[in-house]
């Protein structure tokens, strides 16, 4: 999701997903911002997603309005003092996208908070959050997470947790093999096939194989270096 058209795309799904929620027009404040931590959270948790702010639920759920947030709310959704927010609480940090889309046609404006997926360890709760009448709305220790039904949760069964387990093992194993690659080939900066930090692991260790079939069992000699 890099333009504004793919974009737009995703704001007008018209439904839900595991990976895309759907928020009202609401400022970034004390009352608002801890259950959009809490949905970021499971976001990452889940391996990413989208939160669209300036999108009602109608009644019933019967469909969706596309209202759009008020110009006052999107000032409020500043990038920096949403990062500090969500890294208040989320072990280890989570970079955080805020991206304001305008649809020029309709003249509504949104507001897309764009969730990176989790690395090699999964994002915890480092502190306990109530609200004005003790509500506990995050907890300490707790590992949130996008269920099946499409709500932003703890983890509270076993298929879940494998699940993102898993995805954290495959992390990590992309990891030791993109940094074992630049080692033995002694690539010391990136190429345009070297596999990078931040790719879809299944991608990368696909890189790695097209990378690897170019050499005979006695060519590493022959590889170039970049240095």
């Amino acid at each position: 999701m890099q333009n504004y058209e793919e974009y737009l795309r995703l704001i007008y799904t018209g439904h839900e997903r595991r990976d895309v929620d759907y928020k009202r027009d609401m400022p970034w404040d004390k009352a608002t911002k801890y259950r959009i931590i809490k949905d970021i959270l499971s976001f990452a948790n889940y391996g990413g997603g989208y939160l669209v702010i300036g999108v009602a639920e109608r009644d019933e759920g019967l469909g969706f309005d596309f209202t759009g947030v008020c110009s006052d709310n999107q000032k409020s959704w500043e990038v920096t003092a949403v990062s500090q927010s969500v890294n208040e609480y989320a072990e280890p940090a989570i970079d955080v996208s805020v991206v304001p889309i305008t649809d020029d046609k309709k003249q509504v404006c949104f507001v897309l908070l764009v969730i990176p997926s989790h690395g090699t360890t999964p994002h915890i709760c480092k502190r306990d959050k109530n609200d004005h009448s003790g509500v506990l709305l995050l907890r300490k220790c707790a590992l949130y997470y996008r269920t099946s039904n499409k709500s932003c949760e703890e983890i509270s069964n076993v298929t879940d947790f494998r699940s993102l387990i898993r995805r954290c093992s495959v992390n990590d194993r992309a990891e030791i093999l993109r940094d074992f690659y630049q080692i033995v080939i002694g690539v010391s900066k990136p190429t345009s096939e070297t596999p990078r930090r931040g790719y879809d692991p299944l991608q990368m260790m696909d890189a790695f194989s097209r990378e690897a079939q170019k050499y005979q069992p006695n060519g590493l000699e022959n590889v170039e270096s970049d240095e």
